[in-house]
């Protein structure tokens, strides 16, 4: 990494990773790249939470945009199921639908 800068942003892609762990990572642990944290996780596992580790795991993947097509069929299949999974709620409580 160019800097500290780029290398606290760039750990804050990683998902559960915010600013004062990304801050840490660069400053307290001298880590300044994510091979780097890779590296370093493998040996000290603590170092990130099992959250965060499951983000560094999947980094590449959570890092892909999702085609807009896909996404929309996941909030008509969503939508479609929501009612039988918070049966309580009043229909109100639910957004409308983009496509009406």
């Amino acid at each position: 990494m160019a800097n500290g800068v780029d290398a606290r942003l760039a750990f804050q892609t990683i998902w559960g990773v915010g600013p004062v762990t990304a801050r840490a990572l660069y400053e307290h642990d001298n880590i300044s790249s994510i091979a780097d944290l890779r590296a370093r996780v493998v040996a000290q596992p603590g170092l990130l939470n099992e959250n965060q580790r499951i983000g560094l795991k999947y980094y590449e993947e959570l890092q892909q945009r999702i085609p807009r097509a896909e996404a929309s069929e996941i909030e008509r299949r969503v939508r479609e199921v929501s009612p039988f999974l918070l049966p309580s709620l009043p229909p109100s409580f639910y957004p409308p639908s983009r496509s009406q």
